[in-house]
C-alpha cells in the first residue's frame, strides 16, 4: 500500500511526541505515575513544536526538516523535564 511520505512523517512525529512525553513523565519521580491527560497535553505541545519546524520554508530537504523536527521534540522534552523536576 502506497503512503504519502508527508503523511507518514506526520504519523512518525505524532508517535515520537507521545513516546517522548511519556518518557519525560516516567523519569519524574511521581508516586501516582504519569496521568494520561497530562501526557497527551505534553505530546500535543511537542507535536506543535515539531510541526512548526517541519512546516518552515527553508532550503533544507524534507529528510533534514524531519530530523530537525525530531531533534526539537527531544530537546524540548529534556528542557521541560529539567523545568518540571
Amino acid at each position: 500500500m502506497f503512503q504519502h511520505p508527508r503523511r507518514l512523517s506526520f504519523i512518525i512525529l505524532l508517535v515520537t511526541a507521545f513516546v517522548t512525553s511519556r518518557t519525560t513523565f516516567l523519569f519524574i519521580d511521581d508516586p501516582e505515575g504519569p496521568n494520561l491527560s497530562i501526557v497527551s497535553v505534553l505530546a500535543a505541545v511537542l507535536f506543535g513544536v515539531s510541526m512548526s519546524a517541519f512546516w518552515c520554508k527553508t532550503s533544507f530537504g524534507p529528510r533534514a526538516l524531519f530530523m530537525l523536527a525530531v531533534v526539537l521534540q527531544v530537546v524540548t522534552a529534556v528542557v521541560l523535564y529539567f523545568l518540571f523536576r
